[in-house]
């Protein structure tokens, strides 16, 4: 049993390196935030088995809380996904 949790721990330990290596390759691309978010959070949802996924981005001057990037979800979806301090739990974790 001690080998077989040696073991996993091992290939988990391969599989984040090589996600962390496709990362930064992504990363490395461009600066601009906005064109690397998606590919960032494709790859990082494939890699981890996540089903959805979302990173949020808070403009602070209009105080809208939208998502930029979004995985597992619908265009329509992701569209809907805007929000305001306070409101939902996105709007409230911003709070």
């Amino acid at each position: 049993m001690n080998e077989e949790i040696r073991t996993y721990h091992y290939r988990r330990k391969v599989e984040e390196t090589a996600l962390l290596f496709e990362l930064s390759s992504i990363l490395s691309e461009t600066s601009d935030l906005h064109s690397i978010l998606q590919p960032v959070l494709d790859k990082t949802a494939e890699r981890l088995g996540l089903i959805r996924a979302a990173v949020f981005i808070h403009n602070r001057e209009s105080g809208e809380i939208a998502m930029d990037a979004g995985y597992g979800f619908s265009e329509s979806e992701k569209n809907r996904g805007t929000y305001r301090r306070g409101e939902g739990v996105t709007g409230t974790v911003v709070k």
